[in-house]
């Protein structure tokens, strides 16, 4: 009975609050057809894997409840746990229901159901409606983003700030005249790197991403003001030994998680990191027999270069799986997801062509559409993540993490189909 007052309290909580949010009649009905469908289409396949295990469980499934458990015998819980924000979340429906798995499906179902809601809403204030319905059957129905509804983690949550850190990037850079909306963008956007912080904390590096591609845009713009030689040697200068100092500052701390992600404590190249990360793997799935799927065969990768290990685990970050290493039903159903990435691509790499081709088109004015800043941001996570991810299943989370950053240009490419470049 519980389950059901949980579920009703969800549901039409969130009806409710669309009903408030939007006047129209039309955009209502659209709204609340679309949460009503994405969220019991996410609760039928949890119920039928529930009951016919088509998905492995993942032991990470049950790391909110085990705070909860943690919370009822202590009375406190540390912040510090991956799997706070998760916690909090579901904190009020644990009470509720008690300490149960079934509850972070519920809440992680709903999560997911509602971050199409918000960001097409926020779309359709920047960009108008195409945009807005573009965005809404997007998020709503790729098959990666309801896949992970059903296994308990914490990759919704993730997807949810993910989502929020790109929208709020939007705002920052339309609002640039307004300094009231600049300032509530720039609030969120902070606020995501924060939250992110509690959830997956080598990914706040990568939602600062689009703060620097504005900067190197504000740094453009600057520098071509400059009236004479001398002023922007100065300028570019001083400039090059902050980025400098920046970038030494994240080799450091991006050095720092490399180490304790392979169970070192000293440095180490990018060489020693792929041969460890080869060989970790090596052991866990040839001589161990089991345990994770690489993205290509273990023995494969074990006698790669580390040039080659590098291209394979990037590509591997785009094309999950190869083809030739689809021999299962999840494989199958991840490469369906691929497609989907591939068509986005697509579109999004002929609209990058379509800028360069043109003579008006330099790398400030490039800079100045803030679509090609996530997609530039999405393009650069894949190759940081392609350093660590030799895992299939790793690398379908990572990439499912920050296709927001996709999304988002791919649509704007879509919608946008013209021979002259368009910044809005």
């Amino acid at each position: 009975m519980s389950y059901f007052i949980h579920l009703i309290l969800l549901s039409l909580g969130m009806l409710v609050f669309l009903r408030i949010l939007l006047s129209n009649n039309r955009r209502y009905l659209k709204y609340a057809g679309t949460f009503v469908l994405n969220f019991g289409l996410r609760l039928f396949l949890i119920y039928m894997n529930q009951h016919f295990n088509f998905f492995q469980t993942k032991l990470e499934g049950q790391a909110a409840v085990n705070l909860q458990k943690v919370f009822l015998a202590t009375g406190h819980v540390s912040i510090h746990s991956t799997f706070f924000l998760q916690w909090l979340v579901s904190f009020p429906f644990f009470e509720l229901n008690g300490p149960t798995f079934a509850t972070i499906l519920i809440d992680n179902a709903f999560v997911g159901a509602v971050v199409p809601m918000g960001a097409a809403y926020f779309m359709y204030k920047l960009y108008g409606s195409r945009f807005e319905n573009y965005t809404l059957f997007l998020f709503s129905f790729f098959p990666s983003f309801i896949s992970f509804s059903i296994f308990g983690l914490r990759d919704i949550i993730i997807l949810a700030v993910v989502t929020a850190n790109a929208l709020a990037s939007l705002y920052m850079f339309q609002a640039r005249k307004k300094s009231k909306q600049f300032y509530k963008a720039a609030f969120v956007y902070g606020g995501t790197v924060f939250l992110i912080l509690f959830i997956r904390p080598e990914m706040s590096v990568l939602l600062a991403l689009p703060f620097f591609f504005y900067l190197l845009r504000g740094i453009l713009v600057i520098v071509k003001r400059l009236s004479d030689n001398y002023s922007r040697v100065l300028v570019l200068s001083t400039l090059a030994g902050l980025f400098l100092l920046v970038g030494a500052s994240f080799l450091y701390f991006a050095n720092h998680f490399l180490i304790s992600n392979i169970g070192g404590t000293g440095g180490a190249s990018v060489s020693k990191i792929m041969k460890v990360y080869a060989q970790q793997r090596y052991q866990r799935q040839i001589q161990n027999g089991g345990g994770g799927s690489a993205i290509v065969h273990p023995a494969t990768y074990h006698h790669l270069s580390i040039g080659g290990r590098l291209g394979v685990q990037i590509l591997g970050m785009v094309v999950i799986p190869f083809p030739w290493e689809i021999k299962s039903i999840t494989k199958l159903l991840a490469f369906g997801d691929t497609l989907v990435v591939l068509f986005l691509l697509f579109h999004l790499l002929r609209y990058y062509y379509r800028q360069f081709k043109s003579k008006r088109v330099g790398l400030r004015r490039f800079m100045e559409n803030p679509f090609n800043v996530l997609g530039l941001t999405f393009f650069c996570c894949v190759m940081i993540y392609g350093i660590l991810v030799v895992n299939f299943g790793n690398a379908f989370r990572l990439r499912m993490s920050i296709l927001p950053y996709l999304i988002f240009p791919a649509i704007f490419s879509l919608v946008i189909k013209k021979s002259v470049p368009y910044a809005p």
